[in-house]
């Protein structure tokens, strides 16, 4: 190339950022001795268009923004639209409102600009719940597409205004799959269960397929009410539209059946999900919240260890609940013992394991000793084991070994 002018370089941008090489477009821009009003937006867009600012690069749309500010290009309709959907991207909405009196919104001349940059607000104001501008600017568009329609049932029905947001959903000329979802999800936010399970029905009768997300959120208003029955219908259909092995369904079944206590169908459901090559600790989460809920803390404990044995490190919540469900054991092995029932080795064994799951040691040795003091009880093998358990875990490798020796089995016996 004989000279490198402007437009070349801008050539050569423009083709990085669609393919999507936004480094090397970034590099090429830096090299630049001389910008245009279209180097800016070329590089702002790939910038947006890879969706780098919509996750964690505000910092990067700063500086560019402030580039453009000290070279007078921040007013440019074509800029200052592209500055601004990456800020409303990230929920920067401070931002918003500054560039909303920079941008000459309204006066750029342009119609198609003008809708862009409107569509932009509008869904900005309406997540951050400025219900009143985000109406205004709807009103203010004569063509409206779905984007617009959605942002409003939206922030209605995110806001409590059911009223409004169903206004909203009927009047809408067309329908589709976010429009649903976000209509069954306001009415599930406001408590309004059974209403979400009836538009969810109609739907359905509209042929149209929801989405994932219209399926997770039915099936949590089915748990809210414990309606299995609408529950397994739901399941039915996530089959037939081959929607069961999404991470967030599979929690959705696992978490409805739960509630209305089938684990049978609660292991169905996650034997579904094992067919998955890759699982979240979401997932993990729901399987042994399911059955701490149910009390049956073994089962849960079984799906623990399998978790562990993965590689996954247990979530904060899973262990609170861990530590929930060992306390209410302890409680009612004592509220037991009130009531003068009296305890035999099972009871015992779930009252030492749920103080070793615990690390509750002291509690631990009290019942291990009074099996024998105050029942005439002779611990099992699988009593020591689990009092070696409770000792290993706490660090007490001294007391550990002397229990081992005052064993009346031998120590290899227990497994």
């Amino acid at each position: 190339m004989p000279e490198r002018n402007v437009s070349s370089w801008n050539s050569m941008i423009t083709g990085y950022c669609q393919y999507r090489m936004v480094r090397e477009a970034r590099e090429m821009f830096d090299r630049m001795e001389k910008r245009n009003n279209v180097s800016w937006l070329i590089m702002i867009s790939g910038y947006v268009e890879m969706t780098i600012v919509g996750l964690n690069n505000l910092d990067l749309v700063g500086s560019i923004r402030t580039m453009a500010i000290k070279l007078g290009y921040e007013e440019d309709v074509v800029v200052g639209t592209a500055i601004l959907n990456a800020y409303s991207r990230n929920g920067s909405l401070d931002d918003a409102y500054k560039l909303d009196d920079a941008v000459t919104l309204y006066e750029s001349g342009s119609c198609d600009k003008g809708v862009e940059i409107k569509t932009t607000m509008l869904a900005a104001y309406a997540q951050k719940g400025n219900i009143s501008k985000a109406r205004r600017i709807f009103d203010e568009i004569k063509y409206l597409n779905m984007v617009m329609w959605n942002a409003m049932v939206s922030g209605y029905a995110q806001n409590g205004m059911l009223e409004e947001a169903n206004l909203m959903f009927v009047r809408m000329p067309v329908r589709n799959a976010v429009t649903w979802s976000t209509m069954i999800s306001g009415f599930v936010q406001n408590g309004k269960c059974k209403e979400a399970l009836e538009l969810f029905v109609e739907l359905n009768r509209t042929s149209n397929i929801p989405s994932y997300s219209g399926f997770t959120t039915a099936l949590s208003a089915c748990a809210n009410i414990g309606d299995e029955e609408m529950g397994k219908q739901i399941h039915l259909l996530t089959i037939k539209t081959r929607c069961q092995y999404n991470l967030h369904i599979g929690n959705g079944l696992i978490t409805m059946y739960a509630k209305c206590k089938n684990m049978e169908y609660v292991s169905q459901a996650f034997r579904t999900m094992q067919k998955m090559p890759k699982w979240d600790e979401v997932l993990w989460t729901a399987i042994i919240s399911a059955f701490l809920q149910d009390g049956e803390v073994e089962n849960a404990l079984k799906f623990f260890l399998d978790m562990l044995a993965t590689g996954m490190k247990p979530t904060e919540l899973i262990i609170t609940r861990f530590l929930s469900a060992c306390k209410e054991a302890i409680y009612l092995f004592e509220q037991m013992e009130a009531a003068g029932v009296l305890p035999d080795e099972i009871s015992f064994l779930g009252v030492i394991s749920a103080c070793s799951n615990a690390g509750l040691v002291e509690k631990g040795w009290t019942y291990f000793n009074s099996m024998s003091q105050n029942y005439g009880i002779t611990p099992s093998d699988s009593h020591y084991t689990c009092m070696i358990d409770l000792l290993a875990k706490a660090g007490q490798l001294s007391d550990d070994q002397a229990l081992i020796k005052s064993m009346p089995v031998k120590p290899g016996c227990v497994t």
